[in-house]
This record gives C-alpha cells, sequence and structure tokens, in this order.
C-alpha cells in the first residue's frame, strides 16, 4: 500500500535520534513517487529565542524573574517530566496505582527525546532521500486544499499549537 499524503503533528520528538530516523525513512517507503510528507513538531528555536528574549527583559524589569523557570520550563519540562500529565491530575491514591501500572511518562511516551528546528529537521529529511522540503507555515502547504482538512488549527481556526515547525517533504 501506498500514500499520497502523510501527516503527524507533534509525535516525532517522542522519539529517539535513531527511531525518528527509522520512522522518516518508512514513511518515505510507503508515499508514492511525489508524495507529500508534512510534519509538525514543536520548534526548538522559538523556544530559545523566547528564553533569550526573556533573559534580556530580566535585566530591565525585575518583575520578569518571578516567572523565569517557566521560561526554562518550556525547554526542559517535557524531556524530564517523571510524571505523566494524566497521572498527574488524579488523586495521590490512583496517581501511585496509575504509575506502578503504566509507569512514569518516559516510559508512557510522554517525555520528549529530542528537539528539532528548521535547521535539523530538514537536514534529516534530505539524508532520508527527500528530494524538496519545505519550511511552510500551518496555514499553508503543497498539498492540494490543505486548509479545508482543519489541521493545524483550533475551533476558531487560529493556529493550534503557535511554537510548532511545519515542514513538509516531497518523495
Amino acid at each position: 500500500m501506498t500514500f499520497q499524503r502523510e501527516y503527524h503533528s507533534h509525535m516525532c520528538e517522542h522519539l529517539d535520534k535513531d527511531g525518528a530516523e527509522h520512522f522518516l525513512l518508512e514513511v518515505k517507503r510507503v508515499l508514492k513517487p511525489g508524495g507529500i510528507h508534512r510534519i509538525v513538531v514543536p520548534d526548538f528555536e522559538i523556544v530559545c529565542r523566547s528564553y533569550i528574549e526573556h533573559i534580556t527583559s530580566c535585566k530591565s524589569n525585575s518583575n520578569n524573574i518571578a516567572v523565569h523557570d517557566e521560561y526554562i520550563s518550556r525547554i526542559l519540562e517535557q524531556s524530564v517530566r517523571k510524571e505523566a500529565f494524566g497521572s498527574s491530575q488524579q488523586n495521590k491514591f490512583i496517581r501511585f496505582i496509575e504509575n506502578i501500572i503504566l509507569g512514569d511518562a518516559r516510559r508512557r511516551g510522554e517525555t520528549h527525546q529530542w528537539m528539532y528546528d528548521r535547521i535539523n529537521l530538514k537536514e534529516k529529511l534530505i539524508r532520508s532521500g527527500y528530494k524538496k522540503v519545505y519550511i511552510q507555515a500551518y496555514d499553508s502547504s503543497e498539498i492540494q486544499g490543505w486548509n479545508e482538512y482543519g489541521l493545524d488549527v483550533d475551533e476558531n481556526n487560529a493556529q493550534y499549537k503557535p511554537d510548532s515547525l511545519y515542514i513538509e517533504a516531497i518523495k
């Protein structure tokens, strides 16, 4: 079976680097020639730029220091979190049982194993043998009629995850 289009959002970062390479190769294998692979991941560049801008603002506004850890958390928390998000919302006993049965966030696949930006993801796709690679916006695509699918947008048709990188590769 071959496909003309493949789409996934906020998934690749949950695979380690080798696993992501194997996944990208498998998607390429099942795409028809000229098929489009659209990938959405958290954009590490955006998160890092936000952190640097925050550091600069702390020099001139001491009120910004109170939220400083939130900027660090945006970079690291998804990679080092022990408690799975769903379990963290449960009462203490249920959380304890869930963690015994299902494991921590890493075992459940909730943590980020690698982060991507426009440089390393594009290079990984090129090394995987894709012919053309394009950086896209959430509402633009080489896929005909992209905006009719309603992906990458919320119920108000606004960008669903603003700190994302949108990239497409053509086989």
